[in-house]
């Protein structure tokens, strides 16, 4: 597949939606019950597309730098804001959201994902995006993972992920997860294996959000972790 130079210039790579929903249903069974969804970094919105499904009555809100992605967001998202994470009509819009419980979610662009990981552990909720799980590798993440430790990855298996549609890549990922609470410096976290999904539900052809229908993830590949939380 010929990459979009605007998904270059963006670090953008697409969840299949079957993923996206196995990571959420994870969490959901970690105990994670949001009153507002924030997909940092949303592309055309396949998390929140997903998350509809898992709390339908959570506020959903799309955060994306790239404006030709809004027209798909709007399906999926009660708001939209196009801008950077960090930008001042980000701040504003999410200024205004006076919910409790907050789920900071996503497949963070790899190139943003520490400065995203504190942004989002700022706003007090439960911070959980998808990365590569030689993340921890790069210094900048060591030093967030040291100060800062996620409480659970939850390890998707059964195979590498097509992020393109096309092959797959050339990495394994994991979501790494923070419940909300302070920092534990130095602490450690459990990895939850997701059940191995098929290699037709790792890729994709048509690009995530844009699908005018799709399938929900279907009953057999829902984690079942046989542990609960509070978050």
């Amino acid at each position: 597949m010929i990459r979009d130079p605007r998904w270059l210039a963006h670090d953008a790579y697409f969840s299949p939606g079957a993923v996206a929903e196995q990571h959420l249903r994870g969490l959901a069974i970690l105990g994670v019950d949001p009153d507002v969804i924030v997909d940092a970094g949303s592309g055309a919105g396949v998390y929140l597309q997903r998350a509809a499904i898992v709390w339908p009555r959570a506020l959903r809100v799309a955060v994306e730098i790239r404006e030709e992605e809004a027209e798909h967001l709007r399906r999926w998202a009660h708001v939209v804001v196009v801008d950077s994470f960090d930008g001042a009509r980000t701040a504003e819009a999410l200024g205004k959201l006076k919910r409790r419980r907050q789920l900071v979610v996503g497949n963070f662009p790899f190139s943003l994902a520490v400065p995203m990981i504190r942004w989002g552990r700022a706003r007090g909720g439960v911070v959980s995006t998808l990365l590569p799980a030689g993340f921890g590798d790069h210094e900048s993440a060591e030093e967030v993972l040291c100060d800062d430790p996620p409480t659970h990855a939850l390890r998707p298996t059964g195979g590498r992920i097509g992020f393109l549609g096309d092959g797959k890549d050339f990495q394994h990922h994991e979501a790494l997860t923070w419940l909300a609470g302070p920092a534990r410096p130095w602490g450690g976290w459990r990895t939850l294996p997701l059940p191995p999904l098929p290699a037709h539900l790792r890729r994709w052809t048509v690009r995530p959000g844009t699908e005018r229908t799709f399938a929900p993830l279907p009953p057999a590949f829902y984690p079942q972790f046989g542990e609960a939380s509070h978050a």
